[in-house]
């Protein structure tokens, strides 16, 4: 509803909450924090990213302030892969251009010194395309589009910032056969706008996670589209293209995964009966730790999932929520490895 749009900010060491940014909000799709700043990003289903800046001290009375929004550029009929400035001429020029296209942002990244922003969206025509912005000037610096109907599973940059990794999830339903899915992962240059090579195409892959410096990708995969069928969950190296295999997951795993920002561990979720989560080693592939997630103070109506959504460098530190299939309420938790989830809010 309307009135609950916002964003509510915890202090994760004690579980307090300490700031709530509402109001003038849709519904809202994405969100990210910029390294070393105190700026934070969200999207919302009309395609508007809006900018936050946090204050330096919660405990001086400060406040947090909008700072811009970034209004999705124009889209054109003819869809190529350059700088945006030419790409928009020629449509121009040309009279294929086409303004009143709904879209909203599925994911949003920053740059890894936080100058750079770059906004995945998806378009009521069935088009996935990302823009890169300079957001302190409010330039697009350029787009990239990716052909053919997918949605967008994660966005981040790798390389220092000099790429972006894009991953788009795919279902192809074949009459008479189980549908066939995957996952392509494209690499974009920010340089050049670009795309760097061929994609790569992950077979049976459901559900991928990218660590914060785009160098490691868990996935979830399965030959074919089975509910009852069970799951590998491996880690991949985007540079090397290496895998590592880690379990056999039973059916009820959730298909929510996470890796660490270097890549040492992976989490991943159940749906069974009693909610529970794993932390794997990745170099030994051994589970080091496992916690019940407890059930919210308040019922969660319909079908309840539960996801992973973040781990910290050191695996001390997992972020847990709980949610329904009717995208009405959400329970985060946070797990301090080695002990139980002591606190969550909603």
């Amino acid at each position: 509803p309307p009135h609950q749009n916002g964003i509510k900010i915890w202090d994760i060491r004690t579980g307090n909450q300490i700031r709530v940014i509402a109001g003038g909000m849709k519904t809202l799709t994405a969100f990210a924090a910029a390294p070393h700043a105190r700026i934070v990003a969200t999207g919302d289903i009309n395609g508007i990213v809006y900018l936050w800046r946090l204050p330096s001290d919660w405990n001086d009375g400060g406040h947090v302030e909008l700072v811009g929004r970034l209004k999705r550029p124009l889209r054109s009929v003819c869809p190529t892969i350059g700088p945006v400035g030419r790409r928009h001429a020629a449509a121009r020029d040309a009279g294929r251009f086409r303004s009143n296209v709904a879209a909203l942002v599925r994911d949003i990244a920053f740059s890894p010194d936080g100058s750079i922003l770059v906004a995945a969206y998806f378009d009521n025509n069935d088009v996935t395309y990302a823009v890169l912005w300079d957001w302190a000037q409010r330039e697009v610096l350029g787009e990239l589009e990716i052909k053919g109907q997918g949605h967008i599973r994660q966005i981040q940059f790798t390389g220092g910032g000099r790429y972006v990794l894009v991953a788009v999830y795919r279902v192809q339903h074949r009459r008479g056969h189980r549908s066939r899915h995957w996952v392509e992962i494209y690499k974009w240059d920010t340089r050049t706008y670009e795309q760097m090579g061929d994609r790569l195409c992950i077979n049976g892959a459901w559900w991928v996670a990218l660590s914060s410096d785009g160098r490691h990708m868990a996935t979830l995969t399965k030959p074919q589209w089975d509910p009852q069928a069970a799951s590998s969950l491996r880690v991949l190296n985007v540079n090397s293209l290496t895998s590592t295999l880690l379990a056999t997951l039973p059916y009820a795993c959730s298909g929510r995964v996470a890796v660490s920002p270097n890549g040492m561990w992976v989490a991943s979720a159940s749906d069974q009966a009693a909610w529970s989560v794993k932390l794997w080693d990745v170099a030994t592939r051994r589970t080091v730790a496992q916690v019940r997630v407890p059930p919210p103070q308040q019922p969660i109506l319909g079908t309840r999932h539960i996801s992973v959504e973040a781990i910290d460098a050191r695996g001390c530190k997992v972020l847990i929520s709980l949610f329904n299939d009717l995208g009405t309420r959400r329970t985060f938790f946070v797990w301090d490895v080695g002990g139980a989830c002591t606190y969550g809010c909603e």
